[in-house]
């Protein structure tokens, strides 16, 4: 399974990077618990499962962004696991590589692939608007809590958190902190936004479209 040698590998490689980050900025002495907190903290943001064991804001910045790319792709298709999903940044590297083909030679046919897998148009085009409407939702979403008037850190965080179903973000809602410094409506929205993250998107927005109430399903 492609998908599945490729959250692997981002896993493994998340892990070393992160290990090296703390070893050679002095986070931690002792090789066997820098390790450990790269390896612990490293699966529960891939696997989006939430867990802390230490307070990885005080990591390097380098480890912090690292971590959130892992939990922003997620765990594989199909898995109750938050995030945008593997096989969704498998099928957009293979768009870029097409794209980057079909700029050298015009008129070649080349199919965008998953694996050994060729897409269909429709497949492409749905991963395309998927990636497009979660960037939507997430620069309105950071909009929105915004008017709470608090750091650009946490209003991030908090969307990351709640929109990729990760539990644990940066700011005032990283370890030590939580979602009470935000008001009652912004609350509300982030409570929106874990059932867009939880049920997907299009799930969840298909409610407000009147053309799916019209339709009769």
């Amino acid at each position: 399974n492609r998908e599945l040698l490729t959250y692997f590998s981002l896993l493994g490689g998340g892990v070393l990077l992160v290990f090296l980050d703390l070893r050679l900025s002095g986070c931690y002495q002792s090789s066997s618990h820098a390790l450990r907190e790269a390896l612990f903290e490293t699966v529960a943001w891939s696997s989006t499962a939430g867990h802390v064991s230490a307070d990885y804001t005080a990591w390097p910045l380098f480890s912090q962004c690292l971590l959130l790319f892992l939990s922003c792709a997620g765990a594989c298709s199909t898995s109750t696991g938050g995030g945008m999903k593997i096989v969704r940044f498998q099928t957009m590297l293979s768009i870029l590589k097409v794209s980057v083909q079909r700029r050298l030679h015009p008129r070649a046919y080349v199919a965008v692939r998953v694996g050994d897998r060729a897409l269909p148009e429709e497949t492409v085009n749905s991963v395309i608007s998927f990636l497009l409407l979660y960037v939507m939702v997430f620069v309105c979403s950071v909009l929105v809590l915004s008017l709470d008037d608090l750091d650009f850190a946490t209003s991030f965080g908090a969307v990351f958190a709640t929109l990729n179903n990760v539990g644990v973000g940066v700011g005032m809602v990283g370890p030590g902190g939580s979602f009470a410094v935000f008001s009652a409506p912004c609350k509300l929205y982030l409570c929106f936004l874990m059932l867009l993250g939880r049920l997907e998107l299009y799930t969840v927005l298909l409610l407000f479209t009147p053309a799916f109430w019209k339709s009769g399903r």
